[in-house]
């Protein structure tokens, strides 16, 4: 496999998970790489612009080392879930990444802790029933999409 791993806290967390070998693990997160070296899991890194608050890499450089790579699956967070917004983030640039992300993977999972949900931010990554959303309650509201999966 060949994976995209954007710097949500989530996917932080999901590297101690990763065992399937061979694999990539392709991300714009510093925090994510020093992990995934630690780890020994083969790692490219996308660099580009750095966002001090989340220790990633975004803009058009990103942008153009992402436009030539191919996935077998990606996993991003979101900092919000709504029927009405969809899934969506607080900034245009990560957003863009995202969603070349998804454009060049397979397939694509959303990692998002309970609390985003209800809530919509600025910038429209997806609509709420595109793509498998993996979290750690069920959510009222949202029972009948069968792509929203609780993970325990």
């Amino acid at each position: 496999d060949v994976i995209f791993m954007d710097p949500s806290s989530a996917n932080y967390l999901m590297i101690d998970y990763i065992q399937a070998t061979p694999v990539t693990v392709v991300t714009n997160s510093i925090t994510h790489m020093n992990k995934l070296l630690g780890a020994d899991i083969n790692c490219i890194m996308v660099g580009g612009q750095i966002k001090k608050t989340t220790s990633s890499c975004i803009g058009p450089q990103a942008e153009q080392m992402l436009r030539n790579l191919r996935f077998s699956k990606c996993f991003l967070g979101a900092n919000g879930i709504s029927r009405q917004g969809g899934v969506t983030n607080h900034d245009p640039l990560e957003q863009s990444i995202k969603r070349m992300a998804i454009e060049n993977s397979a397939v694509t999972y959303f990692l998002v802790d309970s609390a985003k949900f209800g809530i919509t931010t600025m910038c429209k990554v997806a609509e709420v029933d595109a793509h498998m959303i993996l979290t750690d309650k069920e959510m009222p509201g949202y029972e009948d999409l069968d792509n929203i999966i609780v993970v325990e």
